[in-house]
């Protein structure tokens, strides 16, 4: 149903973050060894990474002294914890926690974010020119991103030979969507423990298992 995922090829952001919250899981660190043990550079760790786990509540950080000498060491809280079993459970919630860490640090849309943007402004026809001024797209990553949507049948092209084509979501791409929209809540209501949705729990399950 969604796109195939890149086993081969470099981390998400989504991995990433979930491999922080296991490691933490296993034993509480501080970011040198958080550093080495998740395979992640320092900078890249303590800019990008560790302030939205820290906003997000899913990490703490902890002072300690050790040797007459202060560092902080991180552990995963009560949230994290849950996070890291919605994730065992359901492949799709691990683009949720990507969304929610790029969403609190405020930075820019990832190929997923990229992928609901088109397939929502797709909804109903558009043509193309109307579409990269929807989803604030250049020409080239544009027609880039449509033709692998095509080939993944999430979106449907119409139009005679000589006119301009225009281009609809199919049903296959708007469940894509539906599927996103409800990680999102979903991981929601894990972390403020509320009550959870369970047609939505049932979507995602049924996601998890194509």
């Amino acid at each position: 149903m969604a796109l195939k995922s890149r086993s081969s090829k470099r981390r998400t952001q989504g991995e990433i973050l979930l491999v922080i919250l296991r490691t933490v899981y296993k034993e509480p660190l501080g970011p040198t060894n958080l550093m080495y043990r998740a395979n992640i550079g320092g900078q890249v760790l303590k800019r990008r990474f560790l302030p939205p786990l820290l906003v997000l509540k899913l990490l703490i950080s902890k002072e300690t002294k050790s040797d007459k000498r202060t560092r902080s060491i991180y552990l995963l809280t009560e949230r994290g914890e849950r996070i890291i079993n919605a994730c065992r459970k359901y492949k799709v919630i691990t683009f949720a926690l990507e969304k929610l860490m790029m969403d609190t640090a405020k930075t820019r849309r990832n190929k997923m974010d990229l992928i609901i943007d088109f397939l929502s402004a797709a909804r109903e026809r558009q043509r193309g020119t109307r579409l990269m001024e929807l989803t604030e797209m250049s020409y080239k990553p544009f027609s880039k991103l449509l033709e692998i949507l095509r080939r993944s049948e999430l979106i449907m092209m119409f139009g005679k030979k000589g006119e301009r084509p225009e281009y609809v979501t199919t049903k296959k791409g708007l469940e894509m969507v539906q599927l996103y929209e409800n990680a999102i809540l979903y991981i929601t209501q894990i972390m403020r423990q509320e009550h959870l949705d369970e047609p939505i729990a049932r979507h995602i399950e049924l996601y998890n298992q194509l």
